[in-house]
């Protein structure tokens, strides 16, 4: 009898692909950089990605009234057309793409000599395999990222909607936590000054000596400075705000800006405010981004992302400088002797939640009638709604935006729905402009009456209450940890802070397994009897799930319970 034996062959390759030529480029006109850089290759193919199809269309539209040989893709076109343009550009026939992250799986052609980013991706795993989609035949190729303030915006904007119909509730808070942190990343790869090769191979666990001299940073001329005395300020202010805040608050408190809801928040209070009103918003976020990659601050991965403090021993040593390297925008913004006011600083806590509420109102009318949002009343117009809050056809024809034709079309339903927010809110003062006086008062007046919440504990006749199972997901355990603690005015714990305590101790892990982040049992974690079991979502894909037994239950427990001691 003949026995034959099929050897399975892993082969590990690293991610450094030394052809590609990476760059981030941060302009105002991402248009004239597409027709620009063309205009320079008209010989060469590529992708240029997009976050969204309006933009697919839109940029599309230019190239081809440009006379570029270019096509489109997403997944709004019928499927024969999709197939046409996926054709035209492998043949050659139109050599450029304006594309969805739709496009891509399964294309395999190799003479791609540039892959642009109009929008910065949600994720550098999302962003590497899309940008390695350039240069396969091992020819060099360019990798460009457009970057403007306004892509964190939207990819924001685009994770607050994502569908989660097919993922269990105790697995979404996790899910949306990754995004946040994976947009983080991104968002730091846009600004760093560090070699952008580095950055990429760094995240996925190849760190490199040197800089690869290959990239827009590594070819950039930039300018240290030495920002050493503004690094403390900063440090400063987010241990003033406590741990509390999140990076727009911390910006805003440091340059002594004049929002209503830096008073609501009494930031304004602090020795920090506006001791750095010299310095510009953009070298502001420059320097903490600086910090957060050094490790002096880190940034929480919640949807509300809020700035800690990190390690700051190095810094109490006289010698430790933060250098700062800075180079000149490609479109460079023109400071004015005087910062203009955006048009939401007006707004305190309750006029943003207002603004939302009066968003998806037009949202819905705008699905309604088939017809874009902005037709039906712009941001702005919405954002002075929110501040003036009219309730009857006088006030809301003070609005900005709010004609007689769109007040007789609209303002009966919008109307409706700032009474209906100011019956369940019935205290909430909006903007400042609603009335300075008495809203700062009934700010201090509540501020004074309000406990600040202590961190989660269990007192000792709490930990009796705990219902051990033999297996327990870090949801459950969570879940299980609010319901028993007796603890007077303490926040709730989150599976995040219970994955954080177990990955201290040594249990548990976080890694990057193909380009994706799964959190894994340790060998002391498996010693404990932490498993790994896998689960098959409502569209038939695999994903894995930790449960936890009872001695590590016991361990989480404790240390609650000993938490106690420290809270005070």
């Amino acid at each position: 009898m003949c026995l034959s034996y099929r050897i399975r062959r892993s082969v590990v390759t690293g991610f450094n692909r030394e052809n590609l030529y990476f760059d981030v480029e941060t302009i105002r006109s991402k248009d004239d950089y597409v027709l620009e850089y063309i205009k320079k290759h008209p010989d060469d193919s590529g992708i240029i990605y997009c976050a969204t199809r309006k933009n697919v269309d839109t940029l599309y539209e230019l190239l081809s009234g440009a006379g570029v040989p270019a096509t489109r893709y997403h997944a709004g076109m019928n499927n024969e057309d999709r197939k046409e343009s996926q054709d035209d550009f492998i043949y050659d026939r139109l050599p450029v793409i304006v594309a969805t992250n739709a496009f891509g799986m399964g294309i395999d052609k190799s003479n791609v000599r540039f892959v642009i980013h109009y929008n910065m991706p949600q994720s550098m795993e999302n962003y590497y395999q899309e940008a390695g989609r350039a240069g396969r035949d091992g020819e060099p190729s360019q990798c460009i990222m457009l970057f403007s303030a306004q892509d964190i915006m939207i990819n924001k904007f685009l994770l607050e909607h994502k569908d989660f119909t097919d993922i269990p509730d105790e697995d979404i808070e996790l899910i949306k936590q990754r995004d946040a942190r994976r947009l983080q990343v991104m968002e730091g790869y846009c600004r760093t000054s560090g070699c952008l090769r580095n950055y990429i191979l760094a995240y996925f666990g190849e760190k490199q000596e040197k800089p690869c001299d290959s990239c827009g940073n590594c070819h950039r001329e930039f300018t240290e400075i030495d920002m050493t005395g503004d690094a403390k300020q900063i440090i400063n202010c987010v241990y003033e705000a406590k741990g509390r805040y999140g990076l727009n608050i911390i910006i805003g408190t440091l340059l002594g800006a004049d929002r209503a809801r830096l008073r609501e928040l009494r930031t304004t209070d602090y020795k920090t405010y506006g001791v750095l009103k010299n310095r510009t918003e953009s070298e502001l976020r420059l320097l903490i981004s600086q910090l957060l990659l050094d490790g002096y601050l880190y940034q929480t991965a919640d949807k509300y992302s809020v700035i800690r403090m990190g390690n700051i021993e190095p810094l109490k040593c006289s010698d430790t400088r933060i250098l700062v390297r800075t180079y000149k925008d490609s479109e460079p913004e023109h400071q004015t002797a005087r910062r203009s006011r955006k048009s939401t600083d007006t707004l305190t806590k309750a006029g943003y939640e207002l603004f939302d509420v009066l968003r998806k109102l037009r949202l819905t009318i705008a699905r309604e009638e088939g017809i874009p949002p902005y037709i039906i009343f712009s941001d702005r117009t919405l954002i002075d709604m929110s501040a003036k809050v009219p309730r009857d056809r006088a006030a809301m024809l003070s609005v900005s935006g709010v004609g007689e034709v769109k007040y007789d079309k609209y303002g009966d339903r919008f109307m409706e729905a700032i009474a209906a927010f100011l019956n369940d809110n019935p205290d909430s003062i909006t903007s400042i402009e609603e009335n300075r006086v008495v809203s700062e008062e009934r700010i201090r007046s509540r501020e004074k009456g309000k406990k600040q919440k202590r961190p989660f504990y269990l007192n000792p006749e709490d930990c009796d209450k705990f219902a051990y199972k033999d297996l327990y997901r870090l949801s459950e355990i969570k879940d299980e940890l609010n319901r028993i603690t007796s603890a007077d005015n303490v926040k709730h714990i989150f599976g995040t802070d219970i994955f954080r305590l177990l990955t201290s101790i040594g249990y548990v892990e976080e890694r990057q397994i193909d380009g994706r982040s799964v959190q894994i049992q340790t060998e002391l974690g498996i010693s404990k009897g932490i498993v790994t079991i896998e689960r098959i979502s409502k569209r038939g894909n695999t994903y894995t799930v930790l449960l936890y037994p009872p001695v590590v239950q016991k361990e989480i427990v404790e240390h609650y319970q000993a938490e106690k001691t420290r809270t005070y």
